[in-house]
């Protein structure tokens, strides 16, 4: 024979102890003994046709350049490695361990593929009938794809060699074992791959290991609206040379022209996205150790990209992102019931667009600068930090500084729709004993609700008085409703100079359950006038101080002056106002 085993006639003539049958879909080999060739251009085992199968639970190896172990065409081909087969390829260039070309192929190996020569590649899938480089005329929607399973082992070396290749559209490796490449670059290009993705469409999922330890490789490169699932871990540990050009090389994942990151798991290295609009999705259990960098030759699109950073974490579920890792992102999303918590900065672009969907965002002493920030029903943004950019609460979405208490730095306007809600937390009187907000813009509260809670143990007594908003200026307080929920007691609020707080009327008790006190303030700022406490430095009413509600019910519990009418009081405060710090370099 001039190339190994090509079909079972040819394995009869060779008298090789090899189990082949007759299947429906077509025919099958099995090896069951080992099979070696040794000549250039011998593959060991060949198959060509539709719905053929080749399965081996042997070794077979081939130390000829351009010598395959197994190989096969056709429509609805499949491949099998088992847990007892082993493949060994020695051969330079593209000697590779399994070679498929075709549609709707199907390759397993629960076994072990190591190859060693230059380019010699672990696995390569050709689709859309692409037998390597010859295209059969097709329609895009007519492709269906080719799938991959990995559980056990694929180990390249060679130079240039990549652990798993695609060259087509709407193939999936789903990848539970371990590729390994510790290729290297050659000849200042082709770097290994883990796993190269060249096509449409294509995904992978990955529960297993992915690694590339070669000089300039790169792990994983996906193109044109591919995805990639990691639950597992995703490494490049080789170095990068100071004069390679790739802009791959060195990279733990490489993304283009549209693609998909959904990260619950582990990537050892740096993100690099190119040419179009990517979207990173990071879950639970995610972990990135270095920076993700969507914004590379985003000059030379003929339009803008719309890169989307979404964190998505379920109910009791968090996720705690710390670094100025994530770079050149439009948009942001937090989506689902649980809490993502940023301890450092997150840096979007001057206009990018954030959404808090659902569930929580807390500042644990972090930064977040974008263009504006959505907060939507059902989520909350909490926490002690800064946001850079304009604020919107819309209805049922929650703005509530600290950790019980603290206090939000809002570089921007704060617009609050009607029912949406400031969240305010008093544990005393002290500074830094009771939430803050900080505005250096306008502030709109228009529709506002503000929870005032007073935390175990502390009431508040007549005449105390605290200031917790500042704003550059405040307007529409006059439809706000204010509820302490769990206390019972009149406050009095009041507005000056851009400052909001309140003066307890009366001392403040418990209730069992969470009482809510609504109030409809109406005014005219113009009209108010100003009121002092014998001790100079707190609000408190005056015999009548605003306008008031007129010929309207009194709400029950409702804060009142001290004629007994519901108002809105103005008045000066001697505390100093914290002021925002300035934006991070």
């Amino acid at each position: 024979m001039s190339k190994g085993i090509h079909s079972i006639i040819a394995m009869q003539l060779a008298g090789l102890a090899l189990l082949s049958v007759e299947a429906a879909a077509g025919p099958v080999i099995v090896v069951t003994t080992p099979v070696t060739t040794n000549l250039d251009d011998e593959d060991a085992v060949v198959l060509f046709d539709s719905g053929v199968e080749i399965r081996n639970e042997s070794t077979v190896t081939t130390n000829g350049r351009s010598a395959d172990g197994l190989r096969t065409s056709g429509i609805g081909a499949r491949v099998t490695n088992t847990s007892t087969g082993v493949i060994v390829t020695t051969g330079d260039d593209f000697a590779v361990g399994i070679r498929t070309a075709g549609d709707e192929i199907h390759i397993e190996n629960a076994g072990s593929i190591t190859t060693s020569g230059i380019n010699g590649d672990g696995i390569i899938v050709f689709g859309n009938g692409n037998d390597e480089g010859r295209l059969i005329p097709r329609e895009p929607q007519d492709f269906v794809g080719n799938s991959v399973v990995n559980s056990g082992t694929v180990e390249v070396s060679g130079v240039g060699a990549d652990g798993f290749v695609v060259e087509g559209d709407r193939t999936t490796l789903t990848n539970s074992g371990s590729i390994i490449t510790n290729a290297g670059i050659r000849n200042g290009e082709d770097n290994g791959t883990g796993a190269f993705f060249a096509g449409f469409e294509n995904q992978l999922n990955n529960s297993g290991l992915i690694e590339s330890t070669g000089v300039d490789s790169t792990t994983v490169r996906i193109f044109d609206q591919s995805t990639i699932r990691n639950t597992g871990s995703i490494i490049n540990s080789g170095d990068k040379t100071p004069e390679s050009t790739d802009f791959a090389a060195g990279k733990a994942i490489t993304m283009a022209q549209t693609s998909t990151l959904i990260n619950s798991g582990n990537i050892d290295g740096d993100i690099a996205g190119s040419f179009g609009s990517q979207r990173v999705e990071l879950r639970s259990g995610s972990s990135i150790s270095g920076t993700v960098d969507v914004s590379l030759f985003d000059e030379f699109l003929g339009s803008p990209a719309n890169d989307e950073l979404v964190v998505h974490l379920d109910q009791d579920e968090s996720l705690n992102v710390s670094g100025d890792q994530y770079i050149g992102f439009d948009a942001f999303q937090k989506s689902g019931a649980g809490t993502l918590q940023l301890s450092d900065s997150l840096i979007l672009s001057e206009t990018a667009q954030g959404r808090i969907e659902q569930g929580k965002l807390e500042l644990n002493d972090g930064t977040l600068v974008l263009g504006d920030l959505l907060i939507e029903s059902g989520g909350e943004l909490a926490g002690n930090g800064s946001v850079f950019g304009d604020i919107f609460v819309q209805t049922g979405g929650v703005l509530g500084p600290g950790f019980s208490p603290g206090q939000v730095d809002v570089f921007g306007n704060l617009t609050v729709e009607n029912g949406g809600i400031l969240s305010v937390d008093f544990a005393g009187l002290g500074t830094g004993e009771f939430d803050f907000f900080n505005v250096s813009g306008i502030a709109d509260l228009t529709g506002v609700i503000i929870d005032i809670n007073f935390l175990e143990p502390f009431l508040p007594t007549a005449l105390d008085s605290i200031n917790f908003l500042s704003a550059s200026s405040i307007i529409g307080l006059e439809s706000a409703v204010f509820r302490t929920p769990g206390a019972r007691g009149d406050l009095d609020f009041v507005v000056s100079n851009g400052i909001l707080g309140f003066t307890a009327l009366s001392d403040f008790t418990r209730v069992p359950a969470p009482t809510t006190i609504g109030l409809l303030v109406l005014g005219s700022l113009g009209l108010l006038r100003r009121a002092r406490s014998k001790s100079g430095d707190r609000c408190c009413p005056a015999s009548r101080i605003g306008q008031t509600l007129r010929g309207a019910a009194r709400p029950q519990n409702a804060w009142t002056s001290s004629t007994g009418s519901p108002g809105l009081s103005v008045c000066t405060h001697s505390e100093a106002i914290r002021t925002p710090s300035t934006l991070p370099a």
